[in-house]
């Protein structure tokens, strides 16, 4: 770990490279302890796409499992850093990142934890990728969350009705859908009717039935 302090990017790189290796739940305790979570955040601030990458890729390897997630969102700052890397230049390490911030709001342990450092917004930036897998998770992310009733008004904040009318006119097939079981949901309840109006969610609709997206 004390590697990564080195000034060369070649041993920044392979000490990122090596705690990705390490990084598995038979590990955690000894990860936990010395704080290495922590490293891949403070290597993704550095402007190095190569080192950036292994980051993202550790990030990754962290929502993939419960334990490791929580082990994640425990500290706010260490979210941010992950957050910070939607706007890397290298587009594998965006999509990285993407799909690490879907997993950690489609698990209902560390949800709450990630919208509150701001994943939200970062979705937003998410679904406007050119990548259907992104949109597709995106769509399905907005339906789990919308199922929580202790989410509403959090939601109610964030851009999520653009977000789906986006991925409503970009998508095909099961991300089409998606959008649209994510919409009929929210519609469900009495305070996002207006703000689906407001934001264009029925033009958006009526467009996708008239260009023959929708039979009728």
């Amino acid at each position: 770990i004390s590697l990564v302090r080195s000034v060369s990017y070649f041993t920044k790189l392979t000490a990122a490279k090596a705690l990705l290796n390490l990084t598995t739940d038979d590990n955690m305790s000894a990860i936990r302890a010395s704080g290495a979570v922590r490293i891949f955040a403070t290597l993704s601030a550095i402007d190095h796409p190569p080192i950036q990458h292994i980051c993202s890729k550790g990030f990754h390897l962290l929502t993939l499992s419960e334990l490791r997630r929580e082990e994640l969102v425990q500290r706010r700052a260490v979210l941010q850093s992950l957050f910070n890397m939607v706007k890397c230049s290298s587009s594998r390490t965006r999509i990285k990142v993407g799909t690490s911030v879907c997993n950690l709001l489609a698990c209902a342990n560390t949800n709450k934890a990630a919208i509150r450092a701001g994943a939200l917004s970062v979705i937003k930036i998410i679904a406007t990728m050119d990548v259907e897998e992104l949109r597709e998770s995106t769509a399905r992310v907005i339906l789990t969350l919308a199922q929580d009733d202790s989410l509403h008004k959090i939601l109610l904040r964030e851009p999520i009705v653009p977000i789906l009318v986006l991925i409503l006119q970009q998508s095909h097939g099961f991300t089409f859908e998606c959008a649209i079981f994510a919409l009929g949901c929210l519609a469900q309840t009495a305070i996002f009717r207006l703000p689906l109006i407001e934001k264009g969610c029925v033009a958006a609709l009526v467009s996708t039935v008239l260009s023959g997206k929708i039979s009728t």
